[in-house]
């Protein structure tokens, strides 16, 4: 039984390493279109700010897949003292590192474009 929760826990490890991977660039593409796609809604009732929640609440989301890869990045190194293949713990630890420098990077993508929103009215033609 003990090795039957063994694949379950690096499944478990590889899903969150890829979500930390390529969950904020995915979720970014996602803000991006909703955000365009909320403009003409916004200009027709007056209501600025939604756009400024919805980036705020996708840049919540981002910051979530960067904390899947802080588990990530955790349990590797809980895994480093138990018996890991080298190669293993190479590949975790880069997928780990990658994935919470993109999920910064996007956080901090989405979060600059919501900055224009402050300083330039999205319904100017």
């Amino acid at each position: 039984m003990h090795n039957a929760s063994k694949p379950q826990s690096h499944a478990r490890l590889c899903c969150e390493l890829w979500a930390g991977v390529l969950g904020a660039p995915f979720i970014w593409l996602i803000q991006l279109q909703t955000n365009y796609a909320l403009v003409p809604w916004v200009c027709a009732h007056g209501k600025r700010q939604v756009i400024a929640f919805s980036s705020l609440f996708f840049a919540c989301l981002a910051t979530v897949a960067g904390i899947f890869a802080l588990r990530g990045y955790r349990s590797q190194e809980k895994q480093r003292v138990s018996s890991i293949q080298s190669g293993q713990f190479e590949i975790i630890n880069f997928m780990a590192r990658v994935g919470l420098l993109v999920s910064a990077l996007f956080v901090l993508l989405i979060i600059l474009q919501a900055v224009p929103l402050f300083i330039i009215d999205p319904c100017v033609e």
